[in-house]
């Protein structure tokens, strides 16, 4: 009897389990959920430094994470671009083949003294292919964020404290659903995405942020 009541319960419980999975995985085809945050991939062996946070810091650096959504790669030419204050990097064109997952494109980790400054920004425009059909486009979901980690490091290059997390946004309305929308998006790509993130660090490292349109 004890038996008959223990198998009772859990044909139950697997029912309600089975239940609840199929109203998480049913949604609709407009349902584009935000992409996940991507993990720092900077280097760990200084993650597990024990150096005194009052430690004067001599080094700030900065990892980018460019968030990106399928449509943009579909349909624009994208590189991005960065500066640390000496040097500029430039991507290669972004694709499917060059993002992870969640479309993410990672743009990799600078170093610099302090005080220092870092700007970032993107050139875009729609792909020679695409210049006539995708402005027949009903729907585009596009993002504008730029997601970055940054940490501070002693002379010795020794981590002070933890590994920080950020992101740049400067939209919050990340698809379009008409016609008049999506072209209005399409011929402000110059705005969207020329405008220069940038990112400065004091002599103590305390960080501050400004957007412009200059490089």
């Amino acid at each position: 009897m004890i038996m008959k009541k223990m198998l009772m319960t859990l044909a139950a419980v697997l029912c309600c389990a089975m239940t609840i999975s199929m109203f998480t995985a049913c949604g609709g085809d407009d349902e584009l959920p935000e992409p996940q945050t991507p993990q720092s991939q900077t280097p760990g062996e200084d993650d597990q430094s024990t150096v005194d946070p009052t430690t004067t810091p001599a080094i700030v650096k900065l990892e980018y994470f460019i968030e990106n959504r399928a449509d943009m790669l579909k349909y624009l030419d994208m590189v991005v671009k960065c500066s640390d204050g000496v040097k500029e990097y430039t991507s290669d064109t972004l694709t499917f083949d060059n993002v992870d997952d969640k479309y993410f494109f990672h743009m990799g980790v600078y170093s610099s003294e302090l005080p220092a400054s870092f700007k970032i920004w993107r050139e875009v425009k729609v792909k020679e292919a695409y210049q006539d059909s995708v402005k027949n486009l009903d729907k585009f979901v596009f993002s504008t964020a730029i997601h970055y980690y940054y940490a501070l490091y002693d002379k010795d290059n020794h981590k002070i404290g933890s590994i920080l997390q950020d992101k740049y946004e400067s939209l919050t309305y990340p698809t379009h659903q008409n016609n008049e929308m999506v072209n209005n998006y399409l011929n402000k790509l110059d705005i969207l995405y020329g405008r220069v993130f940038e990112l400065k660090f004091d002599k103590d490292g305390k960080k501050s942020q400004i957007m412009h349109r200059d490089n």
